[in-house]
């Protein structure tokens, strides 16, 4: 690796590319901004690039390891030659060891000046940040004006809620004592420029290396999963939702894996499983379903250490594939009897040579179709609505027929709705979301000392903001990925909500009723 050096004249240089006797050095993490504008490897040997953008940032970086009693440091802008495919290759399986070996990484928010800011930080929503993340032993968060935020201990719970790590991950070092559907799941939602690189920016978290093959397109996250079945016999792998009536043994993106932050492997020691002419080889037990398919049981663990299954469909002798796919998991009781397992083949749904494998490239975006027409004919009214911010948009064009839009951008965002009763003067709060690609909701009160927009925007606290002497603070309610939840009212009624899944797997129904208890 080649590390930088800020000269006493304010000048950067550049170290030999080091192989041995490495010096102590931070690292930079940040979001690459338009590539004109950042600083690369030719533009520090032929001494331009300070009028770029990245140059501040390069030089900010530089200075504040020099306050640390640092000498050096890296920046993958201008210390890679990307121009050669062999040194980029080895750059890149070599990423997660040189943010793990550093002294101290420091993360830049270029669109981040208030802690308030940090929740929509593309910084979380990008797929380098998340092995940048994990590796680094120290940590330190620093605004777009390069004035210290924190360090990720102490911002550890604000950083879990929006990622959806666990925070002693966050605290200790990151080891290999989660599942890899665990580590996928994190990486669920994340966005890459390159469609390559959402599989090559995993290859350490996951303890692999492999050669990049840019315009390989989807195929890559494919190949990322079956290297690592050369190092793990861990099932989560097989673990994923998605759609398609019929598929092969592997998941087409890290999204796939979103459901699996509490999936575990099995505690068993299972049997060696590879990939053939004839598709996955692996030994699973088979269980007959009501449809004539099977439910072929995994050696791994939902949260309620109950064994996890696929569903297969037989087309022909030892030969099967993935189907309803995007159903929940079917899990095991503890007191059923397994069947010994037998060898099967998971083949793709189709040849590869004929270009159907591919994911068709969705619509950004979750839709929420809220009916409430139960609600009116009980005599509560929409009052307003409110969301915290301008990614998320709520569409009442229908509101007096009963109906309502909630439209979300990204995971972490949420809205909220206010009834009232005018006759009773009763009125309740609904807010609903996307958190750690998961749905959620929750039907709440206002305070007499509450706005209804101050209620609304207490789901998402920033920790400076949070009352962690108050346990009853409404961000405490939503984590749980509640999809039905009721309210008592007065006269003997309550309010109930529930969501269910819409036409398409963005796409969801939300009902509000308000009925007689009982």
């Amino acid at each position: 690796m080649r590390l930088l050096q800020l000269k006493s004249d304010g000048e950067l240089s550049l170290t030999k590319d080091l192989i041995k006797n490495i010096p102590p050095y931070a690292i930079l993490s940040h979001t690459w901004g338009d590539d004109e504008e950042e600083v690369t490897f030719k533009d520090l040997l032929e001494g331009s690039g300070k009028t770029k953008t990245g140059y501040r940032k390069i030089r900010f970086c530089g200075a504040q390891a020099a306050s640390n009693g640092l000498q050096h440091f890296w920046v993958d802008t201008c210390c890679i030659d990307k121009t050669n495919n062999t040194e980029l290759s080895e750059a890149i399986n070599s990423m997660f060891n040189w943010y793990q070996d550093a002294d101290i990484c420091y993360v830049y928010l270029s669109d981040v000046h208030n802690y308030s800011d940090i929740d929509s930080s593309r910084w979380f929503r990008r797929g380098w940040t998340l092995q940048e993340l994990l590796a680094p032993e120290s940590m330190v968060f620093f605004n777009n004006d390069w004035e210290e935020l924190d360090t990720r201990s102490n911002m550890s719970p604000t950083i879990s809620r929006i990622t959806g790590i666990p925070r002693r991950v966050l605290l200790l070092d990151f080891s290999g004592e989660f599942s890899v559907a665990q580590v996928m799941s994190w990486a669920a939602g994340r966005e890459t420029t390159r469609e390559e690189d959402i599989a090559y920016c995993l290859l350490g978290l996951l303890g692999v290396n492999m050669p990049l093959m840019y315009g390989e397109g989807p195929r890559a996250f494919e190949r990322l999963q079956q290297e690592y079945m050369k190092i793990s016999t861990d099932h989560s792998l097989f673990s994923w939702r998605g759609s398609g009536a019929e598929r092969g043994p592997f998941a087409r993106s890290p999204t796939e894996f979103r459901h699996c932050k509490d999936f575990t492997a099995g505690k068993g020691h299972s049997l060696e499983f590879s990939m053939t002419n004839r598709g996955l080889r692996i030994d699973l037990p088979l269980m007959r379903v009501e449809d004539g398919n099977f439910a072929a049981v995994l050696d791994c663990l939902g949260p309620d250490n109950r064994r996890l299954a696929i569903y297969l469909k037989e087309v022909r002798p030892e030969v099967y594939r993935r189907v309803r796919c995007i159903e929940e998991l079917p899990r095991i009781d503890r007191g059923e009897t397994i069947s010994t397992p037998k060898t099967v083949y998971i083949e793709p749904a189709v040849p590869r040579t004929l270009g159907r494998d591919r994911s068709m490239p969705q619509k950004d975006g979750y839709s929420f179709r809220v009916d409430f027409r139960a609600a009116l004919l009980n005599g509560f009214c929409l009052e307003q609505h409110h969301s915290p911010d301008d990614k998320t948009q709520w569409n009442v064009t229908h509101s007096n027929e009963g109906f309502s839009v909630l439209a979300v951008d990204s995971s972490g965002q949420y809205g909220g709705l206010q009834f009232d009763n005018t006759g009773s003067g009763e009125q309740f709060v609904v807010i609903l979301g996307i958190h750690n690609w998961n749905v959620w909701l929750d039907i709440t009160d206002i305070g007499t000392d509450e706005t209804f927009e101050s209620v609304v925007e207490e789901y998402y606290h920033y920790r400076k903001a949070h009352d962690y002497n108050n346990d009853k603070c409404r961000c405490q309610s939503q984590w749980m990925g509640l999809k039905r939840v009721s309210k008592p009212l007065s006269r003997g009624m309550s309010v109930y909500t529930s969501i269910n899944s819409g036409e398409s797997e963005r796409q969801f129904k939300v009902e509000i009723l308000v009925k007689v208890n009982g």
